[in-house]
């Protein structure tokens, strides 16, 4: 099938940024942003804009939409529920499901409703957006990485994968999409809950030395830890990559929990904090990475751990807070090799993506 109509669930800055790009695309019929009616009547007035210039993509009311051929969700984690609801009012027999939702639970709980034959699994990544006070603004678009789940209908995949190229969104079809979610809900819990702790930006996150840069990178590493005790094999050179990725973007840049500090909304620290204590056997790996013998230290069997960018971490785990200076360690960083061609996924479109 080819995709005509898209409905995105979530008019924030991802939702904004893919949907304006769709719209230069296909025309301004093409997208429209479905709300529930209380939320509808809240922003009937905004005047948003996009990079300096107006956006006047069209909303509709949930009572009042009808199927399409593709939703996009690409609201907060916390407004899932309310957003799976509103899905309801757009879905047909014959929809496809994609979601850009931080963290790695959404597509399931879609599935428990919706079934797998029509919905992928999803990410999105490198994007420097910053939505504050309805203004969007960016410099890197990033990319989409998605892929099929088990039960995924091949098809659902080559339709919007379709779409993207179209429409010019730089994208990835992965095949093992559960790593690349993995790596991304590592780096969602390295960026977003430093840069929120310390009010800190793109570029002091990733400064040489700094404490900011330490707690990102310990962060991760917890992560790293927990998404090994699952199975999935992220390793120190995922992690480089992360850290490599965010150097990339617009140093004056932050990421959605840091502007949810700005503006005083609820942030998402439930599903990347929160979520990691929930997963079987996180519990045991955690324990060991939190023992004073292994503070700091990747708890992952050698034989599963690529050579690192990395020196030798700081000997004890940092909180996400500030702490004396005199109690911190230095970590020193290199340059890596990268990764073997043969083995880097294929990408379309244009944009931004990491190195």
């Amino acid at each position: 099938m080819q995709i005509n109509k898209v409905a995105f669930i979530g008019k924030g800055g991802v939702g904004l940024l893919y949907g304006s790009m769709i719209t230069q695309a296909l025309g301004n019929d093409a997208v429209e942003y479905v709300m529930d009616d209380a939320r509808f009547e809240r922003h009937a007035n905004d005047a948003l804009t996009v990079n300096g210039k107006p956006c006047a993509l069209k909303s509709v009311r949930a009572s009042e939409a009808t199927p399409v051929d593709l939703v996009i969700l690409t609201v907060k984690t916390t407004g899932l529920d309310v957003a799976l609801k509103t899905l309801e009012s757009v879905v047909g027999p014959d929809t496809l499901i994609a979601s850009l939702c931080n963290g790695i639970t959404s597509e399931q709980k879609i599935a428990e409703r919706f079934g797998w034959e029509h919905t992928v699994l999803g990410i999105c990544q490198g994007m420097d957006a910053v939505f504050l006070n309805g203004e969007l603004t960016y410099t890197n678009a990033g990319e989409i990485r998605f892929g099929a789940a088990a039960g995924t209908d091949p098809a659902t995949v080559i339709a919007i994968d379709e779409l993207y190229t179209r429409c010019g969104i730089a994208h990835t079809v992965e095949h093992d999409i559960a790593h690349r979610m993995w790596a991304k809900l590592m780096l969602n819990d390295g960026i977003n809950q430093t840069c929120m702790a310390y009010g800190g930006t793109y570029g002091s996150a990733t400064e040489q030395g700094s404490e900011q840069l330490r707690s990102f990178v310990s962060a991760m590493r917890e992560t790293l830890a927990v998404a090994n005790a699952e199975g999935i094999e992220l390793t120190e050179a995922d992690l480089t990559q992360m850290v490599r990725l965010i150097k990339g973007l617009d140093p004056a840049g932050m990421p959605s929990m840091a502007q949810d500090r700005i503006a005083q909304r609820r942030t998402e620290v439930e599903e990347f904090a929160g979520g990691q204590a929930r997963y079987p056997g996180a519990a045991k790996r955690m324990a060991l990475f939190a023992h004073p013998r292994n503070r700091g230290k990747l708890v992952t069997p050698p034989h599963r751990i690529q050579q690192s960018q990395y020196q030798k971490p700081p000997q004890r785990a940092l909180p996400l807070r500030r702490l004396p200076s005199s109690s911190m360690g230095k970590t020193s960083f290199t340059t890596a090799s990268a990764a073997p061609a043969a083995s880097r996924p294929r990408h379309r479109g244009k944009g931004s993506r990491p190195h």
